[in-house]
């Protein structure tokens, strides 16, 4: 969100639907025809004489109002004062960057009471000046520094973006430790298979040399008992 162009004009309170009513801008920032001719020539003059339809009443002395545009948002104040209105207007570009259209609204109004503040307490000393400096405000109000509450907003959304990437690492870190325990499972299973094998192995052999053994052991005694029956008969 930038503040692009600020206004402060002042006006009758009740001009006829006759006649244009008298605007006299008193002070701007930076000149900006096409805003400043959009401002005198349709905004004020709709707001003056037809203030109930757009929901302004006359009988209230501070009335605010949000137009909204594709480029620009304008937020505008007027202040009704001894038979004269005064108006403060100021226009915001739309950014896609914004943080907040809460926030957006906050400086902008804030801003506007600035500029409030800034015309009556030069009205009450007598030296407002039409050339009134509201480059400064303007500078001021668009410094993200100076606005506490986005400030704050700023610093949570940089946690996040922080905290977002620690997560993503922390899932990144559980997924690589996910695929060690896969792993170590197969590896162990991988090992059971192979204990279970040389087991069953070493039980073959055995069985084996215990077949071979017994063979053998036949074979003696049988070899034996042959030749004690041969002794036996050649006596």
């Amino acid at each position: 969100m930038t503040i692009s162009y600020a206004l402060i004009a002042e006006c009758e309170s009740h001009p006829s639907k006759s006649s244009s009513p008298s605007i006299q801008v008193v002070s701007e920032t930076s000149r900006q025809r096409t805003l400043r001719s959009i401002i005198e020539q349709k905004i004020i003059p709709k707001l003056a004489t037809d203030s109930s339809e757009l929901n302004l009443g006359s009988s209230s002395r501070n009335n605010r109002l949000v137009l909204t545009h594709e480029m620009f948002t304008f937020y505008i104040k007027r202040e009704s004062r001894n038979q004269k209105d005064t108006y403060y207007v100021v226009i915001s570009t739309h950014d896609e960057q914004d943080a907040a259209l809460s926030t957006r609204h906050r400086v902008c109004w804030s801003m506007i009471e600035a500029m409030s503040r800034e015309y009556h307490e030069s009205m009450e000393n007598k030296s407002f000046k039409p050339s009134m400096d509201l480059q400064a405000l303007m500078k001021y109000h668009n410094n993200p520094e100076n606005d506490k509450i986005l400030k704050l907003h700023l610093a949570i959304e940089e946690v996040k973006n922080t905290m977002m990437i620690n997560v993503d690492t922390i899932l990144d870190n559980h997924k690589k430790m996910h695929e060690l325990i896969v792993e170590t499972d197969s590896l162990r299973e991988q090992g059971e298979l192979w204990r279970n094998g040389g087991r069953k192995l070493k039980w073959s052999m055995t069985k084996r040399w215990l077949i071979i053994g017994g063979i053998a052991v036949g074979t003696v005694v049988i070899g034996i008992g042959l030749i004690a029956l041969i002794l036996a008969l050649a006596l």
